[in-house]
């Protein structure tokens, strides 16, 4: 799909804006009388506009607008964090899933007859497929939470890019991959901390 274009009469001339040129000009009115402009990074969900005295971070959804000079900022740095817990949480979620999918009835000859034994009483004068219902509740909770588990887990395979303020007291986060763009950004940033500090 080709990119809209605005086609505008100036001086006799034809002037064709594409959305790139109408992003710049936006990203440019961000910025106050005394600033000028350096660069624009697109860094994951975010834009970026660099100036000579501040970063400002923006995000359509859900919404975020900040403007730090380099003067409040403590530290930039990516990384990766492997969550083991979140892997063990998806490990041992399948397995009690499978396992209630392989064996239902186990689980309640052993383990619930022999600590909450009115239950299988209960579940005696009633029906006697009721155990295998309430099995499989319990295998499709065990698989939707081992699902979120493994989501987690891969979300933060990912990385993330953290902006430390002076002021704020949560750091600034943003699950991206470690681009060009992240790389500039930081190598361009961090003489300026340091020159402040």
């Amino acid at each position: 799909m080709a990119k809209k274009r605005k086609t505008r009469k100036k001086e006799g001339a034809s002037v064709v804006r594409t959305r790139q040129d109408e992003e710049l000009e936006k990203i440019r009115s961000l910025l106050t009388s005394d600033e000028r402009y350096v660069k624009h990074y697109k860094i994951g969900m975010f834009n970026i506009v660099q100036s000579d005295k501040r970063l400002t971070f923006s995000r359509r959804w859900p919404r975020v607008f900040i403007k730090m000079p380099f003067k409040e900022i403590r530290r930039i740095e990516y990384f990766t964090k492997i969550d083991w817990g979140s892997l063990f949480k998806t490990l041992v979620y399948f397995g009690i899933a499978v396992f209630l999918m392989l064996r239902p009835k186990l689980l309640w000859e052993s383990f619930i007859g022999y600590y909450w034994p009115f239950v299988t009483e209960l579940l005696a004068l009633s029906k006697p497929f009721n155990y295998v219902v309430v099995s499989y509740g319990l295998m499709f909770l065990f698989y939707l939470l081992g699902i979120v588990a493994a989501v987690k887990f891969i979300s933060w395979l990912i990385g993330r890019l953290t902006v430390e303020s002076r002021r704020r007291i949560e750091p600034l986060e943003m699950i991206c991959r470690f681009t060009d763009d992240v790389q500039a950004l930081m190598t361009e940033i961090e003489p300026k901390i340091k020159k402040r500090q």
